[in-house]
């Protein structure tokens, strides 16, 4: 669960919210959840990244769109540092521990948490995201929803 303003792949799943909406052009991976995200946003979202992370949720308001044409391609991303940055010292401070309490106060079986910046390679990095690891298949888009609103 991250919140992000970034648009644009299965082993680990993620989600993410940007520290700065959910909109999804496909149809949904479960007819069940109305949050979760299309299976070629899952799938896509995060190519180019070496573990090839499933994305589960995610915030912001810019839509997803799926490649299309005859020439489509996926656009490969890449993850980057976060120096500099406001959130470096509230993350050592407290906020690590607080966000490692929501998640662990709800059974989230979360696998890793990360304040990052995605870019498209070759690109500008875009916004500071807090980006959080969870085992495969163990966590819905509503239920993502539902941490993403709440404050750490």
């Amino acid at each position: 669960m991250a919140k992000e303003t970034s648009p644009n792949s299965s082993p680990p799943a993620t989600a993410e919210t940007e520290l700065s909406g959910h909109n999804d052009s496909m149809s949904s991976t479960s007819a069940s959840d109305p949050y979760s995200v299309s299976e070629l946003e899952a799938k896509w979202y995060y190519a180019g990244l070496p573990s090839s992370p499933r994305l589960v949720y995610r915030t912001g308001s810019t839509p997803w769109t799926a490649p299309s044409g005859l020439e489509a391609f996926r656009v490969l991303k890449e993850l980057r540092p976060v120096f500099g940055h406001k959130i470096n010292t509230v993350w050592e401070e407290h906020l690590a521990n607080k966000v490692i309490g929501c998640l662990n106060s709800v059974n989230v079986e979360w696998t890793s948490i990360d304040i990052v910046r995605f870019a498209v390679v070759g690109e500008a990095p875009g916004p500071v995201v807090l980006w959080i690891g969870v085992v495969p298949a163990s966590l819905s888009g509503t239920d993502a929803l539902g941490l993403g609103s709440q404050p750490p």
